[in-house]
Order: C-alpha cells, then sequence, then structure tokens
C-alpha cells in the first residue's frame, strides 16, 4: 500500500462511490437490516471526522491534536466495522451484543452521577431519584438485564471480550486473506492514541507527527473503507 498515493479528497469521494453502490445493490436484494444499520452509521461517522480533518487542514493552522483524535476515530470505526461486518451471523450477534451491554452499563454508571449531581444542585436527599432515572431507560437496556423494572438494574453475563485490540486480533487471525492486512489500523490507532493522554516522554504527539504518517493512514483508510463496502455488499446467505 506504500506506492498508493490517497489524498482527502479521494477518500471524500469514495463515501459517495460507495453509498450510491450500496443503494443500487438494496434496491435488487435484502441484506441483513442490522448490517445495513452498522454500515451506514460507521459510514457517516468515519465521513464527518474525514471532512472534520480536510477543514482542519485547509485552516493550516497548528491544529494537530485534534487532527490525531479524529483520525483515531475513524481508525476505530473501520476496525469495528471490518471485524462486525465479516463475522458469520454468530459471532455477528454476540458482537453487537457485547458492545451494547457495554453500553448499558455505562447508562447505569451515568445515572448513578446524574443522581449524585441532582442531590448537589436541588440540595434534596432524593435517595429514590436514582430508580426514577433508571425507569425512564429501562426499556431502552431491558433485554441486557435480568432485574424487573422498578428494582436495581443486574446485567446478563457474557463471556467474550470484544475491545478495539481484541477485534484486530481476530482480524490478524481471520482465514481470509484480504482481511488479516487490516491489522496494521491498530498500529496507527495506538499512535494516533499517544496524543489522547498527555505525557512528557510523548509530548511530540500533540505537536509533531511526520507528514509520512498520515499519508499512510489515508491509504489504509481508503483501502479499509472499500473492503467494509465489499463485506457488506457481497454478503452472502450464511449471514
Amino acid at each position: 500500500m506504500e506506492n498508493i498515493v490517497i489524498t482527502i479528497k479521494d477518500v471524500l469521494s469514495l463515501f459517495d462511490d460507495i453509498k450510491k453502490e450500496l443503494a443500487t445493490e438494496l434496491r435488487q436484494r435484502n441484506i441483513n437490516k442490522k448490517r445495513v444499520i452498522i454500515f451506514y452509521d460507521l459510514l457517516k461517522r468515519i465521513k464527518s471526522n474525514i471532512y472534520t480533518i480536510s477543514i482542519i487542514e485547509d485552516n493550516g493552522k497548528n491544529l494537530l491534536a485534534p487532527k490525531n483524535l479524529l483520525y483515531r476515530n475513524v481508525l476505530s470505526d473501520l476496525i469495528e466495522g471490518l471485524y462486525l461486518l465479516s463475522r458469520d451471523t454468530e459471532q455477528f450477534e454476540k458482537g453487537i451484543q457485547s458492545l451494547d451491554l457495554a453500553h448499558a452499563k455505562f447508562i447505569k454508571d451515568a445515572l448513578i452521577i446524574r443522581t449524585e449531581l441532582y442531590k448537589k444542585v436541588s440540595h434534596k436527599d432524593e435517595n429514590e431519584k436514582l430508580q426514577v432515572f433508571m425507569n425512564e431507560y429501562y426499556d431502552k437496556v431491558q433485554c441486557y438485564l435480568t432485574s424487573p423494572k422498578g428494582a436495581e438494574w443486574e446485567f446478563i453475563r457474557m463471556s467474550g471480550s470484544f475491545s478495539i485490540r481484541d477485534m484486530s486480533n481476530a482480524l490478524k487471525n481471520d482465514s481470509n486473506e484480504s482481511l488479516k492486512q487490516f491489522y496494521f489500523l491498530y498500529h496507527y490507532y495506538r499512535l494516533f492514541s499517544q496524543t489522547e493522554h498527555y505525557t512528557l516522554l510523548g509530548r511530540e504527539y500533540s505537536f509533531f507527527l511526520n507528514e509520512n504518517i498520515y499519508s499512510e493512514v489515508l491509504a489504509i483508510i481508503y483501502c479499509g473503507m472499500n473492503e467494509m463496502s465489499k463485506l457488506i455488499i457481497n454478503e452472502n446467505a450464511e449471514h
């Protein structure tokens, strides 16, 4: 991929091509609805981040930190998309459920903090407020709970881990040779992650990176988008 010269403009143009191709496929045959939703959602997320990067670059100012974090988001979405869309039905459903379960647990944690904040702002010691908030969100997360409405949330148990690293390792070990190469997305993901948390030793990641890095990552993003498009368009009956 080092011989491919890809620009941000090329990546943005690719989104329109993919959208047209998928629209044609959807008119001709049925594709698993969940897979289509995930693909379109990730496509929109990636496009918005790439577009924002283009604005930063057109501005010409030294905004390396936000640009790096936007690239990190793109790589995270690509890894997740390539992983989920390349799984068989059982693995696909398990992956979605595991990621959704993590989000459901976040909602519980967020509601606990929201309750504490409510108490401080209102100066009311309403212990039942947490349950009121949880009842409001119960229907949204019900399929991941073992407890009835009105009780403290107890979550279902699931085995397996679905971190970005886990999904990358799954791509690395995939029998499909075209997917194996995208394990390297994780290398760039980790590189841009060095911008997220400041360290004195790694402070240059907030202010300077070799421009060749961006050329490399744009090429692999372009190839990754094409591969993700193939996965959804070439979805077969066993999925």
